[in-house]
């Protein structure tokens, strides 16, 4: 093996060289997978930002929807509780005017009990 031309790479400095190469060619390679593996986060990452860009936009159009719906609940709210209070105003009015009306009624409905026969007529000339 010493008489063939292989032998001379098997020196020291050879084999240190070759040992430089296969290091760099290792770190060349181990830093050509981490640039893809961080671009390929990158662009992972970009596409989630994206896609929570666009979320939030629809989340704040469905933000804006539902205040404007609370909004007008609240004022058709406000002017079904006036009506009610105007209809239990009317009832209550209502209610005085028919207990008035039984009164009256009552008051006009005299009744006598016992015989006619007994009841003697009487003018007031007098007066």
């Amino acid at each position: 093996e010493s008489g063939s031309p292989l032998s001379s790479l098997n020196t020291p400095h050879v084999q240190a060289a070759v040992k430089q190469v296969e290091t760099q060619l290792t770190t060349n390679l181990m830093q050509k997978m981490l640039d893809e593996a961080v671009n390929k986060m990158q662009i992972t990452v970009e596409a989630a930002i994206a896609d929570l860009k666009e979320s939030f936009i629809d989340l704040d159009a469905r933000t804006l929807y539902l205040e404007g719906k609370v909004n007008e609940f609240t004022v058709t709210y406000a002017s079904v509780g006036d009506w009610l209070d105007a209809i239990d105003d009317r009832i209550l009015q209502h209610e005085l005017k028919l207990t008035d009306v039984e009164d009256r009624s009552r008051r006009n409905n005299i009744r006598i009990r016992g015989s006619l026969k007994k009841l003697q007529y009487r003018t007031w000339n007098h007066i």
